[in-house]
């Protein structure tokens, strides 16, 4: 287990655990944020942490302005930057070879190749997600992991995240970050709850 680095969260759901944890939402909702805390979370704690940034969203500025020893945290911290799809699942099996007890894993985000994918040929998309999912899967039998994915508006006005249920159906924690009259973060599983929350200079700060 480790911490999620939000005081809040951590009360909640006890840290993300050795299984797949799916954050979604909308774009500036605070998914790579989370993933951030996470990150400094475990790196201070001497842990490894394999972050796979596919919208390269991954700034120093902002692990800089999360916490004042960024210096000793990127010593853990190994970011791989997938261009394509396929460079995504190749990143996904290095990191299954290299990761070990105490390490996490985070991709931020599954949904962006995955989704170009989709619109250009849905059968190869999804057998390729499955494959990178059963790797994911297997990797968290390892460590914790920690996934954002992105989400798409439904003709009935709904938001579904990208991959729909089959994505959740991987995930044993399952939270949606929105923003409308506010910030929200809703776990919808294990347990539902939802916690109030704002993105200040320094960081995810939940209310009450």
């Amino acid at each position: 287990m480790i911490s999620t680095g939000i005081v809040g969260l951590d009360k909640v759901i006890d840290g993300y655990r050795k299984e797949i944890t799916m954050i979604y939402g909308k774009p500036a909702t605070g998914k790579t944020t989370c993933c951030l805390h996470a990150a400094i979370a475990a790196a201070k704690q001497k842990r490894k942490v394999f972050y796979v940034d596919t919208e390269k969203g991954m700034y120093l500025e902002r692990v800089r302005q999360l916490d004042s020893k960024w210096q000793e945290i990127l010593v853990n911290l190994f970011v791989i930057q997938p261009k394509s799809f396929e460079e995504q699942r190749i990143a996904l099996e290095k990191s299954r070879e290299l990761v070990g007890e105490g390490d996490v894993l985070i991709i931020d985000t599954i949904g962006f190749f995955y989704r170009r994918e989709l619109q250009q040929n849905p059968q190869k998309a999804n057998q390729e997600v499955d494959k990178q999912l059963r790797v994911i899967s297997g990797i968290a039998k390892k460590v914790p992991v920690l996934m954002t994915n992105q989400v798409y508006e439904k003709m009935d006005g709904t938001v579904q995240n990208v991959g729909g249920e089959m994505l959740k159906n991987w995930s044993k924690t399952i939270i949606e970050l929105r923003q409308e009259r506010g910030r929200k973060l809703v776990i919808e599983k294990p347990q539902k709850k939802e916690l109030e929350f704002e993105i200040k200079k320094e960081g995810i700060l939940i209310n009450g």
